[in-house]
């Protein structure tokens, strides 16, 4: 369920630049949707000034201060619809997710994120359920987060929205990022057959887990490889990926 809620915000951007904007209507409710995203979920760390989605929640009547490797996909889609709908104040607003998505990189001992990371709020609140352990905190003041989901499950996202980055500012330091995370995939994922995710990022040697979703072929190979193959191919002015990694070409005549 929460997968279809994201593509359906994915697919709002993406079908509008598909049509050419033939039908208003999507790109409308993809400003609206992220104009509202600014107004109530964006959030800074404390610390180190990290930005990330927030979620909120109805039940505690709040913000829950996490964010999550699947919802790092905003970053490219921001910057895609930034680039698209010339809307700097987006663009920027992506690169800063895109930014943070890959510091849950950076800050592991296997050098992959985990499947949800979490924070304290902007004046040092609390989560609404869980409270954080000491040892959460300790890494939490050093690398701005701490970890929830401990987690790879071998998803896209993160190396997704590296992806976007590198395609619309051609800076090289996103090739090195994905590059990292490619050589960390080898070397904490490989498997007997193929790669299998792993239980927990930040703990060495890596434990396999017996599982190895399709999407590592579909999506995350994918856009490895496009990250280093001339920006001609696939060109994001000609083509438009779907959730999962599919290019379908951008007609004027795709609907009458």
């Amino acid at each position: 369920m929460f997968l279809t809620k994201l593509s359906y915000y994915e697919y709002l951007l993406k079908y509008g630049i598909l049509i050419d904007n033939q039908d208003e209507s999507y790109l409308n409710a993809w400003k609206l949707a992220v104009k509202s995203s600014k107004q109530h979920l964006i959030q800074v760390s404390p610390v180190r000034n990290l930005t990330y989605l927030a979620s909120f929640s109805s039940e505690n009547g709040g913000i829950r201060y996490e964010f999550s490797h699947l919802g790092c996909f905003v970053g490219g889609n921001w910057l895609l619809g930034g680039k698209v709908l010339d809307d700097p104040s987006t663009f920027q607003y992506g690169l800063r997710l895109v930014e943070t998505c890959m510091e849950t990189y950076k800050r592991t001992a296997t050098g992959l994120g985990p499947e949800t990371f979490k924070f304290l709020g902007p004046h040092g609140e609390m989560p609404l359920t869980k409270k954080p352990r000491s040892a959460e905190l300790e890494f939490f003041d050093k690398n701005g987060f701490y970890i929830g989901i401990e987690s790879y499950d071998l998803r896209p996202e993160v190396v997704e929205s590296a992806f976007y980055a590198w395609r619309l500012t051609g800076d090289t330091r996103y090739q090195d990022f994905v590059w990292e995370a490619f050589k960390s995939l080898q070397k904490h994922c490989k498997a007997p057959a193929s790669f299998a995710a792993i239980s927990d990022v930040n703990s060495l040697p890596a434990k396999l887990i017996d599982d190895s979703e399709s999407f590592l072929y579909a999506e995350l190979f994918k856009y490895i490889y496009l990250t280093f193959s001339d920006p001609n191919l696939l060109s994001l002015d000609e083509y438009v990926f779907t959730t999962e990694a599919h290019p379908l070409r951008i007609t004027k005549e795709a609907i009458v």
